[in-house]
């Protein structure tokens, strides 16, 4: 709930994110795994966001 409050805009999808952080935490005992998957995430975000304004 508070990575979802942190991310104005995107409470729902952050929280859902959240929520998967701690399952892969919970399964691994590394946040290495959930810090890639939040690197992935943004990197697919961002890529998302350049190509609608036409930039990539």
């Amino acid at each position: 709930m508070i990575f979802g409050a942190l991310h104005p805009g995107h409470i729902l999808s952050a929280t859902i994110m959240g929520m998967i952080f701690v399952v892969l935490y919970r399964l691994t005992k590394s946040l290495l795994v959930p810090m890639m998957l939040h690197i992935i995430w943004n990197l697919y975000a961002i890529t998302g966001m350049l190509a609608f304004l036409d930039i990539i």
